[in-house]
């Protein structure tokens, strides 16, 4: 009887085990993203600290605001600002944080999260433009009002970088050779502008603590050689 009775009982006993086992796992990866996370932010906290500068673990939707007409923040969506750091000690505002964000991947919307600066610089004057190695990213749409335009003199990186601007002219003159080479020398960064303001990123990759300083220095060499060549073309 005992038998028969375990027999007919047995997978519902199974389904909720294995439902329990899910439920379990779901909970326990939950938690240690949760502590990674609360890792991280005191990483970052301490950092931005050590270097003198404000930190805050949320931030508003207010904080892109200003930032909704450059193409990483105006074609998105489910937008969210963590870990945020932030200075303007030295005329220069900084906004360094880690944006998680939904694109348009063309089959559907795609999570992404990544470490995010942003220059904006009274020095700068930057005519509406994308640059970023060539990947992924190009297949999920054009940026509206910016064409991709190659670079003459230049084939190898027109190969391997893609540049959109709204300006052919302003854009031949301001990505010369030590912009270039700058660029290269980046590796995986990509940028935007537009008006005062510079965008910087490596799309899908958060750095660590440890990587900020770097990371600065290498957008302060962008921002030092777009601010010291040529002038906007009216």
């Amino acid at each position: 009887m005992l038998p028969s009775m375990f027999a007919e009982i047995w997978p519902q006993v199974a389904g909720m085990v294995v439902l329990a086992g899910l439920f379990a796992l779901c909970v326990g990866l939950t938690l240690r993203s949760a502590r990674y996370e609360q890792r991280r932010s005191k990483r970052l906290a301490h950092e931005a600290s050590e270097l003198g500068w404000r930190f805050t673990d949320t931030a508003g939707a207010g904080e892109l605001a200003d930032l909704a007409d450059l193409p990483l923040f105006g074609q998105s969506r489910a937008r969210r600002v963590i870990n945020l750091i932030t200075d303007s000690a030295t005329g220069v505002r900084l906004r360094l944080f880690d944006y998680h964000f939904e694109a348009d991947g063309g089959d559907g919307w795609i999570s992404w999260l990544q470490t995010v600066v942003v220059l904006e610089a009274a020095d700068l004057d930057l005519v509406p433009f994308v640059l970023r190695p060539r990947n992924v990213f190009d297949k999920l749409g054009g940026v509206p009002g910016l064409a991709a335009l190659d670079l003459s003199g230049s084939p190898s990186f027109s190969r391997d970088y893609l540049l959109k601007s709204a300006n052919h002219e302003w854009a031949t003159q301001k990505f010369g050779e030590a912009v270039q080479a700058c660029f290269v020398g980046l590796g995986s960064i990509s940028a935007e502008g537009q008006g005062q303001r510079l965008v910087c990123y490596r799309p899908t990759r958060r750095v660590g603590a440890w990587e900020i300083r770097g990371l600065l220095a290498e957008v302060n060499a962008l921002y030092q050689l777009l601010r010291l060549t040529a002038a906007p073309v009216p």
